[in-house]
């Protein structure tokens, strides 16, 4: 194990501080134009999630509960009003950039851990991966912290590819879920992050969950939303 050689905590646990988000972005940074070689091609996975007929993923989702079904409608509903599916393929990608995999190190460094899955693509999708995991269930970041991973993601390539990056990751954790959580986990996580395609492309501020007689809500404030752009999106 690699952590037995690597003093230091998983951001999970210690924690992610602004000084910590600060160096796991300017890690995210040095990607640039660093593609490896081999067949890890993590942009063209992005699209094959989002628009091909034959992603492994189609016939779980399809299946396995009403709201999985639904959520792959959506996400592929959103993808296909992108304006551009051209996506980057000159960086690193490391391919499960999420808050495990980083250590803060005893030293007040980080490492970075977990490379089997590296490719080249658009670092974009790892700033997606972490800005999933800066929103998760009961470990969520400071909102101004989401917000600065966000705008690096967008600031890579754009909007447009950050958000083909995200319904991508929301369709495959959904995927991975399918066959690895029981049903009812499955379907609460579709519920959960049904809501999140829609208001991440609407000018997401805030998402809120609670629940109201046994059931799970999820109120989603956006900035000013028009019935123009709503319809750009598929949404209305």
């Amino acid at each position: 194990m690699i952590r037995e050689w690597v003093p230091g905590r998983p951001v999970l646990v210690a924690g992610c501080t602004p000084a910590v988000l600060d160096q796991v972005l300017s890690a995210v940074a040095t990607q640039a134009g660093l593609a490896p070689g081999g067949t890890q091609d993590w942009s063209s996975y992005v699209l094959r999630v989002l628009f091909s007929d034959d992603w492994d993923g189609l016939s779980p989702l399809r299946d396995t509960t009403p709201a999985t079904a639904e959520l792959l409608a959506v996400c592929r509903r959103i993808a296909a009003t992108t304006s551009s599916r051209r996506l980057p393929r000159g960086d690193f990608v490391h391919g499960d950039f999420n808050f495990a995999n980083i250590l803060v190190r005893d030293d007040g460094g980080i490492a970075i851990l977990d490379m089997e899955q590296a490719g080249r693509g658009t670092r974009a999708y790892d700033l997606a991966t972490l800005f999933m995991v800066t929103r998760w269930p009961g470990e969520e970041l400071d909102e101004d912290l989401q917000n600065r991973v966000r705008r690096a993601g967008e600031e890579v390539a754009g909007e447009a590819v950050f958000r083909l990056c995200l319904l991508s990751i929301v369709l495959d954790w959904t995927r991975f879920g399918t066959s690895h959580w029981p049903e009812s986990h499955v379907e609460q996580f579709s519920h959960r992050w049904g809501a999140f395609p829609r208001a991440c492309l609407l000018g997401l501020r805030t998402v809120r969950e609670g629940s109201l007689n046994g059931r799970l809500l999820t109120v989603v404030a956006v900035d000013s939303v028009t019935p123009t752009r709503a319809r750009a999106h598929g949404l209305a």
